[in-house]
C-alpha cells in the first residue's frame, strides 16, 4: 500500500494541472472522495478541476463547498490535465466522457471495490470502507494540513459508506479514521443533520407508494420495490433526486 501510495505521490509531483473525477449517480463518499481530494491537492498549489459526469442529488448538492469545487463535464476540454485522478469508480463506464480523456494524460485509479477493473496507468484498490479513507490516507503522506473544512469533507465518505457506522464494513480503522478527523474539526453532527435529517416531505409521501409496490420472494427473505417516473412526477421529484429506499427494505426482519 505504502509502495503504491508512493507512487501516486511521484505522479503528483511532476504535474500541475489535475482533474479529479467522481462516477455517475454519486453517492457520498464519491462527492468526499471527490472534494477533500481537490481541497488537498488544491492545499499544495496543484490547479485542480473537480468534476462528475453526471447530476448531484440534492441533499449532496447541498452539502459545503459542492457547488464551488464539483463541476460538470463541460470544463473538461477547456483544461490541460497532465493527470487525472479517478476515485470510487470500479470501471471506465463509471466516470462517464471523462474516460475518453485518458488517452490524452496519465492516469490514476483510487478505489476499494473488489471488482475493480484496474483502468489506470497507476491503480490503489484496498479493501477499505469508504474510499474517503484511502483518500485521507495519500493527503497525509502529502502532508496537507488538515482544518475544519477538508476534515468534514472527508468524514462525510467514511460516514455515508459506512451507513454511520452500522454497516460490516465498519472496522477499526474507520473509528480511529473518523477519531482523527474529527479532531481536526470534522463535524460529524453537520452531516449526520444533512443526510439523515433533511429529508423533503414530498420523499415521505413517495415512499407511501414505494411500499404499495412492494414484494415479498422467497418465504419474505427478498424484499423488492421500484419507483417510476410517473411517481416523481406526481410528487415532483427530479429523477436525480429520487430517494434509495434500499435501507428501509434491507432492515425488514429476516
Amino acid at each position: 500500500m505504502i509502495r503504491t501510495i508512493e507512487a501516486i505521490i511521484g505522479e503528483i509531483n511532476k504535474v500541475e494541472n489535475i482533474i479529479v473525477v467522481g462516477h455517475i449517480m454519486p453517492d457520498g463518499d464519491d462527492i468526499s472522495s471527490v472534494l477533500s481530494l481537490t481541497m488537498g491537492l488544491e492545499k499544495i498549489g496543484k490547479n485542480v478541476r473537480a468534476v462528475i459526469d453526471d447530476n448531484i442529488p440534492g441533499y449532496l448538492e447541498e452539502f459545503p463547498f459542492v457547488k464551488e469545487k464539483i463541476k460538470s463535464y463541460d470544463c473538461v476540454n477547456k483544461f490541460p490535465a497532465e493527470l487525472i485522478i479517478s476515485v470510487d469508480a470500479s470501471s471506465p463506464d463509471r466516470i462517464g466522457r471523462v474516460y475518453e480523456h485518458f488517452k490524452y494524460a496519465r492516469s490514476v485509479v483510487i478505489d476499494h471495490h473488489a471488482t475493480n477493473t484496474y483502468f489506470g496507468n497507476v491503480n490503489w484498490v484496498d479493501r477499505f470502507g469508504a474510499t474517503a479513507q484511502m483518500v485521507l490516507r495519500l493527503n497525509r503522506m502529502l502532508e496537507i494540513e488538515y482544518d475544519s473544512d477538508l476534515a468534514t469533507a472527508n468524514l462525510l465518505g467514511i460516514a455515508t459508506d459506512t451507513g454511520f457506522f452500522r454497516y460490516s464494513n465498519t472496522d477499526a480503522a474507520v473509528f480511529e479514521d473518523v477519531a482523527w478527523l474529527v479532531s481536526k474539526g470534522g463535524k460529524i453532527g453537520l452531516i449526520s443533520n444533512m443526510i439523515l435529517e433533511n429529508k423533503p416531505l414530498e420523499h415521505l409521501k413517495l415512499y407511501k407508494d414505494f411500499l404499495n409496490e412492494m414484494k415479498l420472494e422467497n418465504n419474505n427473505t427478498i424484499a423488492y420495490s421500484h419507483i417510476t417516473i410517473d411517481m416523481l412526477d406526481k410528487y415532483g421529484i427530479l429523477p436525480k433526486d429520487s430517494p434509495s429506499f434500499v435501507g428501509e427494505l434491507r432492515a425488514i426482519k429476516g
